[in-house]
C-alpha cells in the first residue's frame, strides 16, 4: 500500500473511528503524529487570533504567503505551509492555500513539503475529528483534483450528518454536493439552510441554472395535473 493510499484511508477512518482509532494507528502511519510537535499543536478554532498562532502567522503565513505572492524564505511556499500546519494542523486558511498551491503546480507534494496534501488533511482530521470545515476543505480538494468524487461525497455526508446547528456549514455542504454532481443532496441542503434562516441564494441560482431546482410543491402539483379528475374521495384499500 503506497503512501497516498495510506493517508487517504487514515483520513477516511476518522469518519467512523474518531480520535481514539486514529491515535492507535498514528505510530505506524506515514504522515507522522499530529500531536507531537516542538511548538503546539494548537486547535485553530480555539487559538485563532491568539499569540500562540499569530507568532507563527507573522513568520510563516503572511498575506503574501497566503495568496501565493511571495514566500517568506527562498522561492517555495510549501515550507511555510508545512510549518504553519505542523503547529496548527487544522489551520483552515493554510490548508486552503496549500491546496491552491498544489493544484497550481499540479503536484500533490510540492517541493519543500514534508508530506502530500492528503497527509496534511489526514493529520488535521486526526487531531480534530469534529472540525467540519477541515472536512469540507478536503472534500473540495478531492473534487478539484479529479477522479476522487466518491471519497469527497463521503466526507460531505459525514458533515451533513453531524451538523445540526450551523446553516452556514449546511449551505457550504450543499455547494460541494453541487460541485460533486449530487444535485438531489445539493437541493435538499439549499432548502435545509433556508429553513435554518440562511438567506444567501447563490446555491439555488446554480441549481436553477443547471435545471436541477424545483419548488417543494412542484412534484405534487404536476402529479395532480396529470391525473384524471376524481368524482370523490378515493376508495379505501381492500381490507382496510
Amino acid at each position: 500500500m503506497n503512501k497516498l493510499t495510506c493517508s487517504v484511508l487514515w483520513g477516511l477512518s476518522a469518519l467512523s473511528g474518531g480520535a481514539a482509532a486514529a491515535a492507535e494507528n498514528q505510530v505506524q502511519h506515514p504522515c507522522g503524529s499530529p500531536y507531537k510537535t516542538s511548538y503546539g499543536p494548537y486547535d485553530y478554532r480555539v487559538y485563532k487570533g491568539r499569540k500562540e498562532i499569530t507568532i507563527v502567522e507573522d513568520n510563516h503565513f503572511t498575506p503574501l504567503v497566503e495568496n501565493l505572492i511571495k514566500p517568506m524564505f527562498g522561492k517555495l511556499f510549501a515550507p511555510d505551509f508545512d510549518y504553519t500546519l505542523h503547529t496548527t494542523p487544522n489551520h483552515h486558511r493554510a490548508l486552503a492555500s496549500m491546496v491552491r498551491n498544489s493544484l497550481k503546480l499540479k503536484d500533490p507534494k510540492p517541493e519543500g513539503a514534508r508530506w502530500d496534501v492528503d497527509c496534511y488533511f489526514a493529520r488535521a482530521m486526526t487531531f480534530v475529528p469534529d472540525d467540519m470545515i477541515v472536512r469540507l476543505l478536503y472534500a473540495d480538494y478531492l473534487i478539484k483534483v479529479g477522479g476522487r468524487t466518491p471519497d469527497a461525497i463521503k466526507h460531505i455526508d459525514f458533515v451533513s450528518e453531524k451538523t445540526t446547528d450551523s446553516p452556514f456549514t449546511v449551505y457550504n455542504a450543499g455547494l460541494l454536493y453541487f460541485e460533486a454532481g449530487a444535485f438531489d443532496k445539493s437541493r435538499q441542503h439549499a432548502r435545509r439552510a433556508a429553513e435554518m434562516g440562511f438567506t444567501k441564494q447563490e446555491l439555488r441560482g446554480k441549481l436553477e441554472k443547471a435545471g436541477k431546482w424545483q419548488d417543494a410543491t412542484q412534484p405534487q402539483a404536476a402529479t395532480a395535473a396529470a391525473s384524471p379528475a376524481s368524482p370523490g374521495p378515493a376508495a379505501s384499500a381492500p381490507g382496510s
